[in-house]
């Protein structure tokens, strides 16, 4: 399957990063724990704002997991992205 969209992931486990890398169209970067999740979704949405890979009005979904647990995803997260950095910046 080769879809349509590519995948920009920021991983903070390199195992993960490695598992995601292969996979096409999936495009991973190591980012340093923070120590929130929404610390960590702010430096990534700007991050790849500022590469222009996407504008503010695109659309992204979000899945992160708890830092420091093995498994499981306790954040998703669907909206623009300037609504969700509105929305980090307001926490």
């Amino acid at each position: 399957y080769r879809a349509k969209t590519s995948i920009y992931a920021q991983c903070y486990n390199k195992v993960t990063m490695r598992k995601l890398a292969l996979s096409y169209g999936v495009y991973v970067d190591y980012m340093e724990p923070k120590k929130s999740a929404m610390e960590f979704l702010e430096d990534a949405l700007t991050k790849y704002s500022d590469q222009e890979k996407f504008t503010e009005d695109d659309v992204v979904l979000v899945i992160a997991g708890v830092f420091n647990r093995t498994k499981g995803a306790n954040l998703i997260e669907i909206g623009s992205v300037k609504d969700l950095l509105e929305s980090v910046k307001n926490k």
